[in-house]
């Protein structure tokens, strides 16, 4: 599997850091990890596109982690090349609401190819890739999830935006990379996300073996200090995510 960090910043505007996003191929397939605003020019930058995208998965509704999912459909109906393939959109509970009412409000359904918006079970399969979901603790009035992509015994999970929660330790369970939630220093605790103590305490109960800690709030913060108190509780991998990163899994 190989990941491409499109964004590892916020919804507060930073020249260095776009808000979400991650590119993911994974069993012959192209998906894409939330999309925030500004997600179509980082895949254009990492020259992949739009165009062969399989599916979407969201992990909330927030605008800085699926903004960009209105554009990119527009994108595909109204310049995909004459695109065929399907498109799949998975997302949590409540998904589908939002997609009806937000969505499809703004851009008609492609003449072309299908589009289905799909709220995720707990556990999918998409060709050789296990899909695994959890819940996630963020704020009460939406639904989130996290996402667990594996593959020949190798594992990637997104945690999106989280707190601490023992359903994220759960989920995240001996991941061979974590890209986890990871706003601030412990210092500037927001509710709702991981501080960089945190990321490391979760890294740690999770037994990951490398964690990547990432959306990170435009704080006077260097990156040794994040890295620093990640590693007070963890002692494994550490890569602080920036954008147009590339890893494998």
């Amino acid at each position: 599997m190989k990941c491409i960090v499109l964004g590892s910043g916020t919804g507060i505007p930073s020249p260095s850091r776009n808000s979400a996003g991650y590119f993911l191929e994974a069993g012959g397939l192209n998906l894409l990890v939330d999309c925030g605003p500004g997600t179509m020019r980082r895949l254009v930058r990492a020259r992949k596109g739009i165009a062969n995208l399989d599916a979407v998965f969201i992990t909330h509704t927030h605008p800085d982690h699926v903004s960009d999912l209105t554009p990119i459909i527009h994108a595909l109906r109204v310049g995909g090349g004459g695109r065929r393939k399907k498109l799949t959109v998975y997302g949590p509970s409540g998904f589908k609401d939002y997609f009806d009412r937000i969505v499809l409000t703004q851009v008609r359904l492609p003449e072309l190819f299908a589009l289905e918006a799909l709220e995720v079970e707990e556990r999918m399969t998409l060709g050789s890739l296990t899909v695994q979901t959890f819940p996630t603790v963020h704020v009460e009035h939406l639904n989130s999830v996290g996402y667990r992509f594996e593959e020949n015994g190798r594992s990637v999970v997104f945690s999106g935006d989280c707190d601490y929660s023992q359903g994220l330790i759960d989920g995240a369970h001996r991941a061979d990379v974590l890209i986890l939630d990871c706003c601030t220093l412990d210092s500037d605790k927001m509710e709702g996300h991981l501080s960089a103590g945190l990321a490391g305490l979760v890294a740690a109960k999770a037994e990951v073996k490398h964690l990547i800690p990432t959306h990170f709030y435009p704080i006077p913060a260097a990156d040794s200090e994040r890295e620093q108190e990640c590693r007070i509780q963890f002692s494994g991998k550490i890569t602080l995510a920036e954008d147009l990163m590339v890893f494998e899994v």
